[in-house]
């Protein structure tokens, strides 16, 4: 792991329970959890079958940090960029890969 090549802070939003229920669902949302450096890492670009009559491509995009409490279903922000964590590989025990999808909102 190259620490000098971390030059970017990524911010990890969790999903949290805002109010209790009240008769009506509680009210969560993806609040601030941690604000650690990262290595962006190389855009992947997939194409793959679309349900339907084309095809289509996935755009992914991977960040290293350093070990970090991060979960499938988090979403991270770098340089303003809003990302959803699809998978976590932890099997290097002094960094982990994140591997993201950009959210379009």
């Amino acid at each position: 792991m190259n620490i000098g090549a971390m030059n970017r802070r990524l911010e990890i939003l969790r999903y949290t329970t805002i109010s209790p229920d009240e008769g009506f669902g509680e009210k969560a949302d993806y609040l601030p959890y941690k604000t650690v450096w990262t290595d962006m890492l190389k855009q992947r670009i997939t194409p793959v079958a679309a349900q339907g009559d084309g095809q289509t491509v996935v755009v992914t995009q991977g960040f290293k940090v350093r070990p970090v409490d991060v979960r499938k279903g988090d979403k991270v922000v770098c340089a303003d960029r809003k990302y959803d964590v699809v998978d976590v590989d932890t099997s290097d025990r002094s960094c982990y890969t994140l591997t993201c999808k950009v959210v379009i909102s």
